[in-house]
């Protein structure tokens, strides 16, 4: 049986992401402004299907605070269209002999994150569904990258899932906090803006 331990969320997850901003509105028409996120993952153990599933949870997490996620698989040497600034999902088979007690995830910079997959699947035998769990690991951990290590009380980003907070997320209402969207979508319009200098940047020292 699940025990009422708490899930640790590390602070992470291992992912190549993109930002830019563009319009969008409920029907893909230009409207309310809208941040746009492109996330390369480096799969090493998840299913196809379970994968495809979970980014759909991950997505609705987005979209509701008004980001639009772009999944892409990862290339090393692939750099994504039209979005200047990246990101890193790796979802790993086990969890890191470095992960802390029951993390699902762990990030070592701004840029990278790790998801461990065989917490999530064990998770998942106890207390829920392994694509609900990992769509909304993968959106925490997103929100690490976005936002630093810091946690809440309530929402998305708590330091520790509870039986209730599975259950929240199997319902489709385990969300960012408001202050968080905010936050969430101030950090790609600048890593986006800062991104757009550097290459601007670099492309008047080309001209000289």
């Amino acid at each position: 049986m699940f025990q009422p331990k708490q899930i640790h969320l590390g602070s992470g997850v291992f992912l190549i992401a993109s930002l830019s901003c563009y319009a969008d509105g409920p029907d893909g028409a230009a409207a309310d402004s809208c941040a746009k996120l492109a996330v390369q993952v480096a799969n090493a153990g998840a299913p196809p299907a379970t994968l495809a599933q979970a980014q759909a949870e991950t997505t609705r997490i987005f979209r509701e605070a008004r980001i639009v996620i772009e999944w892409e698989e990862y290339r090393v040497s692939q750099r994504a269209a039209g979005c200047p600034v990246r990101l890193i999902v790796s979802i790993l088979p086990h969890a890191t002999v470095s992960a802390s007690d029951m993390a699902l995830g762990s990030s070592g910079s701004v840029v990278h994150s790790l998801v461990f997959l065989d917490r999530i699947e064990e998770l998942a035998r106890t207390s829920g569904s392994t694509v609900v769990i990992l769509g909304h690991a993968m959106a925490h951990e997103i929100g690490h990258l976005l936002m630093g290590p810091a946690h809440s009380e309530i929402g998305l980003m708590r330091p520790r899932w509870d039986r209730g907070d599975i259950k929240t997320a199997a319902r489709g209402r385990l969300r960012f906090t408001p202050a968080q969207t905010e936050a969430l979508r101030a950090r790609v319009a600048q890593r986006a803006d800062e991104a757009g200098l550097r290459a601007g940047r670099a492309a008047g020292m080309m001209k000289q």
